[in-house]
């Protein structure tokens, strides 16, 4: 026995350019851009209907790529009502009872927007901790080197030994940068080959196309941070060669 019918409720959407979004949602919607801004205008309004559970999920999960703010629904009997007759009064009623409803759709919308928001601060905070934390922890090991006479000819062997023991450190670091370095260069142009390909077809996957541009700015993003810190552990290594 089939499930029962499924419909999708667009509320907004997180993205920065309306008309872009407008764009893509009228690709996926298979509508023009025009009738696209208005459902965006009129949100939350529902897009689809008649939908399975499955299809109706499959769509949820491409909208979201596009940075949608939608859920789904199960299509429920809708209460009739019953025309007033010879009088227009009875109408308020329905106008009262309408507001309590757009007021908790309203809320709805602030809450996913809420969370879109606080998630993106999250995953901001948790990158950016763990970037100085790895900075941390390479240079808690650096030993203190006692300035006083008579601890000078005594901590001089040692401090040798720890200075190369780090440099053969930084040295192996610097090794597996380079090859990430390589393989990170290696699958950018990959994905940018992928893209080409993308945007040559007559018929273009919106939400493809937007994850491999996702993808495309991943690398990039991974290939700075490389970069840098090479860049300071290679300026370390001549320090502490003397170069």
């Amino acid at each position: 026995m089939p499930g029962p019918a499924c419909r999708i409720k667009l509320y907004g959407h997180t993205g920065k350019d309306v008309e872009e979004f407008s764009k893509k949602l009228a690709s996926v919607l298979h509508v023009d851009e025009d009738q696209a801004e208005r459902l965006l205008r009129d949100a939350p309004v529902v897009i689809k209907e008649g939908l399975d559970k499955e299809e109706a999920d499959k769509l949820v999960s491409i909208l979201t790529a596009l940075r949608a703010l939608c859920i789904v629904e199960y299509e429920g009997v809708q209460p009739v009502e019953e025309k007033p007759k010879e009088r227009s009064a009875p109408q308020a009623p329905a106008t009262d009872k309408a507001k309590p409803v757009k007021e908790r759709d309203s809320m709805r919308s602030a809450l996913w927007m809420a969370v879109a928001v606080g998630l993106a601060g999250f995953l901001i905070l948790f990158s950016v901790g763990a970037y100085i934390s790895s900075y941390i922890n390479l240079y808690r090991k650096v030993p203190k080197v006692e300035t006083t006479e008579q601890a000078r000819p005594q901590a001089r062997q040692p401090e040798a030994e720890v200075d190369e023991a780090k440099v053969i450190e930084i040295e192996t670091r610097v090794e597996k940068l380079e090859e990430e370095l390589k393989d990170l260069k290696v699958n950018r142009a990959a994905a940018e080959k992928d893209l080409e390909s993308l945007q040559r077809q007559g018929r273009t996957d919106a939400a493809q196309l937007y994850r491999t541009r996702e993808y495309l700015g991943s690398l990039d993003t991974r290939m700075k941070n490389v970069l840098n810190e090479l860049e300071q552990l290679k300026a370390d290594l001549k320090r502490m060669k003397g170069e």
